[in-house]
């Protein structure tokens, strides 16, 4: 915006300038002495209005701009690995609160596990295009053995055998009619002790 309102202005400038040549130096006007000043007098005021309106419109967006991207929701995600349960299996679990008191209309989060060039989706875990409001916090606990068996992936046996699993997670919506996709963390599968550890 800074350059445009630069550019706007220098356009003005030059253009008063070349006005203002006209005026002193043209034959054809045919201009008395007081027409010429009075008439680069106007050229003077116009430019100066010229440009404070430029500033005054490039103001006013700005100050628009940064209005409606305050109104854009902010989501902290993160995975956390928990206590075994009964059958001995790990567990885990995403939170995800809205740390603005701004509302997802339609909120999708994605859950991609990655591991020996291929990717399993754990997408399913979560209801697709939610609505989630302002400062509004969730959980989601899962089994990652038993997710990913059903996906097609043996994770003790990958992550044991040197192979390394990682977990991205991350959501996308739309704001402003724009679709905004935000990759939020990367997580390593520690297979000594079963849980996920940041990459």
């Amino acid at each position: 915006m800074t350059k445009i309102t630069a550019s706007i202005v220098i356009f003005l400038v030059l253009l008063a300038a070349v006005g203002s040549w006209a005026i002193v130096y043209c034959d054809a006007l045919e201009l008395r002495p007081n027409e010429v000043v009075s008439s680069l007098i106007a050229v003077i005021a116009s430019l100066g209005a010229l440009i404070s309106a430029t500033f005054v419109v490039a103001s006013y967006l700005q100050t628009n701009k940064a209005y409606v991207e305050s109104q854009r929701p902010h989501l902290l995600i993160l995975v956390e690995s928990l206590k075994h349960n009964e059958s001995g299996q790990p567990m885990s679990r995403i939170l995800y609160h809205n740390i603005t008191n701004n509302r997802f209309n339609d909120l999708t989060i994605s859950v991609r596990i990655e591991s020996d060039n291929k990717a399993y989706d754990l997408s399913h875990l979560f209801r697709k295009n939610m609505t989630m409001i302002g400062q509004d916090r969730r959980q989601r606990s899962f089994k990652p053995v038993e997710e990913l068996s059903k996906a097609g992936l043996n994770l003790q046996e990958t992550s044991s055998s040197g192979k390394e699993v990682k977990l991205m997670v991350g959501y996308e919506y739309t704001f402003n009619g724009v679709v905004d996709k935000v990759n939020a963390q990367q997580y390593r599968w520690n297979a000594g002790d079963q849980q996920w550890e940041i990459c």
